[in-house]
């Protein structure tokens, strides 16, 4: 199927449906092609799929559809200036109908690989006629696109009200078969009536009668046949090509193309005298003379050609006899050539000679304007797939920024402002890693960045898997937001659900200094939230209110490895029936809330607990241990520190002495740089006041106070990385000195395979040992 037919429903559906209609068909069908070209050709299952996905949409059925593009269709090859053939095809509206075949072959000049149907009048008298439709196409709603063509046609072309009904309708074999009736005032058939019995009466008075053979001359390829289809005489240019006819039946020696799907009969051939009829030969048949050598090569090529014969079927009333007035159907000089045909052969008195004289010059010409239409239409519709392409990663990007919903917003015009919403009932979660300041001192840059990436990127897995949005990362911290900007019911089940998987996640990241396991924090809190986008040049989405800062000082107050919630996160888990186990810790005081009451959320009950991570990742967390980390480094872990140690223990037995120096006079500077802790609590509760989205994980309370919640010996050594007073500039290249490896590996390509047998789903993004981490 051509792209014109696609073209104009596609045109149809957005004008009578809207642009949205015709997104949602192409979001259901998964269409690849928006744009289709009018001269390239499609899947024939496009138009059913596309008719259906409308019905799905809009509710109107099928043959409303259908009739409406049909109707369509007139108007747009009308815009396309496409028409001109249309509108000279018939004086009559019967004329035109017995022309529709016609105007077929004429566009098959443009579209070469049509599959025309076929359209032959039948009964007609002066209250209508009766239309017959057959098709090789087996979707059966294209009889009523024929309906919307036939109304817009009489409607624009002859100014006339038509009555189309189907009377019958099925299938003949592989063609599909529909008959018409349509009612109208046929003023034109009572005239024409009149005509024909003046024209006879004439004759008749006159006397004009001629011999048979002057006919039979100006037709040098006619056929003769009777009521039998036994052929009684053929003109002499048929002789030369096809001897020995005469004497047999016509449909022995020649199959009929059209009409589509009716047999060579003789009522069939009396009943479509109006129609214009193709036979082709069932042999292959040539020019029979005794020649040279190269006239013999010509014969020879000769009986590669089938002869195609196009013309009427006229009715000899005086003879009972019917004589089918046809010429030669050729396609250019090589067939010509080939078929051992001469031009002198065509006859005078019809257009075979200037088809076959001109054609080729015209045809080369036209075939070339085509070819470069066609070329600019291909180069067209590439850089349209690519515009599509680059559209759906630009989306995809926009996405990962601010939520679908509000970039959509965005784009019908709607300013940030009016964005600016209120969600009576979310739930908030922060996070952030125990001691990462002592981390981040003992090792690489890139490696802090490999920690992080490989932390948020299970992070994110987890997003999409609970329906949760992701609000924002600021160095270790982790923020999230679930019941906002869409609203879902169940936004505390799913939050603390995640937060459970986050635990488990998080052991998998470990400390490349100490091959520890890297620790998190959690906090939850449930209420209400004001949500909008903040910013024109890299505009954020955020959250402001007090349930931002309360979920803060849950994470702030907490432990490593633990989740600690309000009494409003428990209230909510509560209606679950007692699923989740919850242990009181102790009322925590907030500055502008006073004291709340906190609890520790330890897991779920045994019948409640999780199957979204793989077998080998469930016996591990859910072993005999409780998921605690096994101390022995097994495989790969363990040939790895083997190397390791043996290159440190040369380092350090080198430079013991002068190592244990520089750690005493860092010892010194670290006690006098410590502030107090009197300071250091009014500093947090003043940025726990002015705690936002874009500033809460910058001025987390709990980054001053890591060190002496997790481990009192290293207190010291957190208070001088969040303090402004500047080191030494000769301690900070030991500081930031990573431990000696071997070349070539990297302790992020030992944790992927743990990562992927909890993520099995999504191992893929974690790349190969031999990438991820490799220095750069």
């Amino acid at each position: 199927m051509y792209g014109i037919i696609l073209d104009s429903m596609t045109d149809c559906i957005k004008q009578l449906y809207g642009e949205e209609v015709w997104k949602s068909v192409v979001g259901s069908t998964d269409i690849s092609n928006t744009v289709f070209v009018t001269h390239k050709i499609y899947d024939e299952q496009l138009i059913p799929m596309i008719a259906n996905a409308v019905v799905e949409i809009t509710g109107n059925d099928i043959c409303t559809i259908m009739e409406q593009a049909g109707r369509h269709f007139i108007d747009y090859i009308d815009d396309i200036r496409n028409d001109r053939i249309a509108k000279v095809l018939g004086r009559t509206f019967k004329d035109f109908l017995n022309g529709l075949d016609c105007m077929h072959e004429y566009y098959r000049l443009t579209f070469p690989e049509l599959q025309p149907p076929s359209f032959i009048v039948e009964r007609e008298d002066e209250n209508g006629l009766e239309l017959h439709y057959r098709s090789r196409r087996t979707f059966t709603g294209f009889m009523h696109y024929v309906k919307g063509i036939l109304l817009e046609i009489a409607k624009n072309f002859f100014s006339m009200e038509v009555k189309v009904e189907i009377t019958q309708q099925g299938f003949s074999g592989d063609v599909l078969c529909a008959v018409y009736r349509l009612d109208f005032r046929n003023e034109e058939y009572i005239s024409r009536q009149e005509k024909i019995q003046r024209k006879r009466k004439l004759r008749k008075e006159n006397s004009l009668n001629f011999p048979s053979h002057v006919v039979f001359e100006l037709f040098p390829y006619h056929i003769v046949f009777d009521e039998r289809l036994t052929i009684q005489s053929t003109g002499h240019g048929l002789d030369e090509l096809y001897s020995g006819l005469q004497g047999k039946r016509i449909n022995e020696t020649f199959f009929m193309t059209r009409p589509l799907g009716y047999d060579l009969t003789w009522e069939n051939v009396i009943i479509h005298g109006n129609n214009v009829f193709e036979l082709t030969s069932v042999k292959a048949a040539g020019r029979r003379r005794k020649t040279d050598n190269s006239s013999g090569f010509r014969h020879q090529m000769a009986t590669n050609h089938f002869i195609k014969l196009r013309g009427q079927m006229l009715y000899v009333e005086e003879w009972n006899f019917v004589i089918f007035l046809s010429t030669l159907m050729l396609d250019g000089l090589n067939t010509l050539y080939e078929m051992g045909i001469y031009v002198n052969d065509l006859t005078f008195h019809d257009l075979s000679r200037d088809l076959v004289l001109h054609g080729p010059q015209q045809t080369t010409e036209y075939k070339l304007a085509l070819d470069l239409e066609q070329g600019k239409k291909t180069r067209l519709e590439e850089m349209i797939e690519t515009l599509g392409t680059e559209r759906r990663r630009t989306d995809d990007l926009l996405y990962s920024m601010i939520p679908k919903k509000i970039a959509t917003s965005l784009r019908h015009g709607n300013t940030t402002v009016s964005l600016c919403e209120k969600y009576d009932d979310v739930t908030v979660l922060f996070s952030d890693i125990v001691n990462f300041a002592c981390i981040s001192k003992h090792i690489a840059p890139h490696e802090i960045m490999i920690i992080l990436n490989m932390m948020v990127s299970v992070f994110d897995i987890l997003c999409d898997k609970f329906d949760i949005y992701k609000v924002e990362t600021i160095a270790d911290g982790f923020m999230a937001v679930s019941g906002a900007p869409t609203y879902n019911k169940y936004h505390a089940r799913n939050m603390a659900d995640m937060a459970f998987e986050m635990l488990k996640g998080i052991k998998t990241v470990k400390d490349p200094n100490t091959r520890d396991p890297i620790e998190i924090r959690i906090g939850l809190h449930c209420g209400d939230v004001i949500a909008g986008l903040v910013g024109h040049k890299i505009p954020r989405y955020c959250l402001f209110g007090n349930t931002v800062n309360i979920a803060s000082k849950m994470e702030a107050t907490g432990e490593g490895m633990r989740i600690q919630i309000s009494q409003t996160c428990k209230d909510n888990l509560d209606q679950y029936g007692g699923i989740y186990i919850v242990e009181d810790k102790g009322y925590v005081d907030i500055k502008g809330c006073g004291d709340i009451m906190t609890y520790w959320l330890n897991g779920k009950t045994e019948d409640e607990k999780f199957d979204y991570i793989s077998d080998a990742g469930r016996r591990e967390f859910y072993g005999e241990d409780e998921g605690e980390p096994d101390d022995e480094v097994e495989g790969d872990d363990a040939d790895y520190e083997e190397e390791e140690e043996e290159g440190q223990n040369e380092e350090e037995e080198e430079g013991k002495d002068e190592k244990a120096k520089e750690e005493e006079e860092f010892d010194e500077e670290s006690d006098a740089s410590a502030p107090s802790a009197d300071i250091e609590k009014e500093d947090n509760d003043t940025e726990v006041e002015t705690q936002t989205i874009t500033g809460s994980q910058q001025s987390n309370p709990a980054n001053g106070k890591k060190g002496s919640e997790s481990n009192s010996s290293t207190e010291g050594k957190s208070s001088i990385d969040r303090s402004d007073e500047p080191r030494p500039f000769q301690k900070l290249p030991q500081l930031l000195k990573p431990p000696k490896r071997k070349p070539g590996r990297d302790f992020a390509s030992n944790r992927v395979p743990e990562i992927r047998k909890l993520y099995p789903q999504n191992s893929s993004m974690f790349g190969t040992r031999s990438t991820l981490g490799a220095k750069k």
